[in-house]
């Protein structure tokens, strides 16, 4: 936005496995014609305060304030923000799945909705992270408040429960290209025990976080001004479908075919069959045409070469 004055830095050494960095959002004059703001899916939930006014976000036809403090869940749709007039806001971007070991929280009734931090945590809790914030006079004093505050909630005994961490892993490394059942070979999972850790400590569906990850990894190859254009274009909005809900996923032992995972002509012959000659599959954003993957003659999916790492994904 502009006018803004936005300000990040990574974790502490306490929080560094849990969070991706802390950041804050903010402009000593006040405004009232802010324009608005898109933001995209990163699998990463966020923390947020407010301080100064609050920001309002699009929901169907109409304008909704923020709540103070919240947790903002997985999103698996671009939000639209908007501004007050005097702002002063501060985030702590988890990494995906992180939540879970600060909160008592199902993740998938937080996907694409704010939770008022005072439901998870109590007033009290909610008084004390405020008061040391309001307090604070420098960026680096309400990083190290904010931090202090949640270094407090981490649980041991709630690390347990962080069970996809080794899924999400592996999909981060590869930047979604990585089919679930190889993630699950990997491991020495069941594809419905992936599917059942990410609804657990993501609240979405493995394979639309991977579409998430696909997306934001096309979005940094991207100027700024074709980033807008790629997600509104078909295909971004293709990779943040959502999948069917669970009780439509199919039962581990139906055959390939049944499962919709290769595609077929009308005389049952594969539109790309085993041992053909490897192809790059393009995915057309904007006005440009990025390799999202390689097929090799294994018929199994590769990284395009020369992809950046994904960062935040706010445009």
């Amino acid at each position: 936005m502009p006018g803004l004055r936005y300000v990040e830095r990574p974790p502490g050494t306490v929080l560094a496995p849990y969070l991706e960095c802390v950041w804050e959002v903010s402009d000593p004059r006040p405004r009232s014609d802010r324009p608005v703001e898109r933001v995209v899916p990163d699998g990463c939930p966020e923390l947020i305060v407010h301080l100064e006014d609050r920001f309002a976000r699009r929901v169907g036809g109409r304008w909704r304030v923020q709540p103070r403090l919240f947790l903002a869940g997985t999103l698996t749709r671009p939000w639209l923000l908007r501004a007050g007039p005097r702002v002063r806001t501060l985030g702590m971007r988890f990494r995906p799945g992180a939540p879970r070991a600060f909160f008592d929280l199902a993740m998938a009734a937080a996907t694409d909705r704010e939770e008022p931090l005072s439901t998870l945590v109590g007033a009290a809790s909610v008084g004390a992270l405020m008061r040391g914030l309001r307090s604070a006079r420098t960026n680096d004093r309400r990083f190290a408040a904010d931090e202090r505050w949640l270094a407090a909630r981490l649980d041991s005994r709630r690390l347990e429960r962080l069970s996809a961490a080794p899924a999400v892993g592996l999909m981060v490394a590869a930047r979604g290209t990585a089919p679930v059942e190889k993630v699950a070979r990997t491991l020495g999972w069941s594809r419905r025990r992936v599917e059942r850790a990410f609804r657990r400590d993501l609240g979405i569906r493995p394979k639309l976080f991977a579409r998430i990850l696909r997306l934001n990894a096309v979005l940094a190859t991207l100027d700024e001004a074709d980033r807008a254009r790629a997600v509104r274009s078909r295909p971004g909005r293709r990779l943040l479908r959502p999948g069917p809900p669970a009780s439509r996923l199919p039962r581990p032992g139906w055959p390939r075919a049944a499962r919709g995972t290769r595609r077929r002509r009308r005389d049952g012959a594969a539109l790309h069959p085993p041992g053909a000659p490897p192809r790059a599959l393009p995915r057309r954003v904007g006005r440009r045409i990025c390799p999202i993957a390689r097929t090799g003659e294994d018929g199994k999916l590769a990284p395009a070469s020369g992809w950046p790492s994904i960062g935040g994904s706010t445009w």
